[in-house]
């Protein structure tokens, strides 16, 4: 009995060890989450910068880190009406080249899709910003998202006063129906967009055509 006490000590043992190690266990190393959580504080003061291009490279920063990103959606959300341009070789690693102008308002809306579903909510309240600018940004963060909850807030963007707002709204919800986020069925949407297809502006009505050509190929 004597010798089989440290034996069966060391089965125990052995078994207890990672599975690298040989043993059973799936133990696996705890991720720091330190590091990450380091950058997004370092890219929210950066987003608060008087200059556009800092600004500019915090939100293309913020997009890389996708859901890391998410104690930054409300600075993120305050930036979709700042529509100052850069050069857009100011992200290299997008545009080789200072043609096209990026905003950050544009990278600020890449990075909130890129967050993914809790962007969700924070942008539909962003929609009653009285700033116009900040709301046809955000449909098209929306639009971004793959997510069932972006469909209400996009058809109600599809009354809104602004042309580009609804513009924008009739394309992300052409997007959506395309497969790029949760679709409305076609037959349900058709008829909207038949609606949008008459509306004032040219862009609406180039945007709904867009999104019916979509449907039929779709079907």
């Amino acid at each position: 009995m004597s010798h089989r006490i440290p034996i069966l000590m060391l089965i125990a043992i052995f078994i207890s060890l990672p599975a690298a190690w040989g043993g059973s266990a799936d133990v696996r190393p705890a991720r720091n989450p330190a590091p990450v959580q380091s950058k997004v504080k370092s890219q929210l003061a950066n987003l608060s910068s008087p200059n556009p291009v800092e600004r500019v490279r915090a939100c293309w920063e913020l997009y890389r880190l996708r859901e890391a990103a998410t104690p930054a959606i409300p600075a993120l959300i305050a930036l979709l009406g700042d529509e100052t341009e850069v050069p857009g070789n100011t992200i290299p690693q997008r545009y080789p080249s200072a043609e096209p102008p990026v905003t950050p308002a544009q990278i600020a809306a890449w990075a909130l899709s890129n967050i993914g579903k809790a962007a969700v909510e924070p942008l539909t309240v962003s929609l009653r910003d009285p700033e116009f600018k900040g709301r046809a940004r955000a449909v098209l963060a929306l639009g971004a998202i793959d997510d069932p909850r972006t469909r209400e807030p996009l058809l109600a963007s599809l009354k809104d006063a602004d042309p580009k707002v609804r513009a924008n709204a009739v394309a992300s919800l052409g997007k959506i129906n395309r497969g790029r986020a949760a679709p409305p069925p076609s037959r349900e949407l058709a008829p909207v967009m038949v609606t949008m297809a008459s509306d004032a502006e040219a862009e609406v009505r180039t945007n709904a055509l867009a999104a019916l050509r979509g449907m039929r190929d779709v079907r």
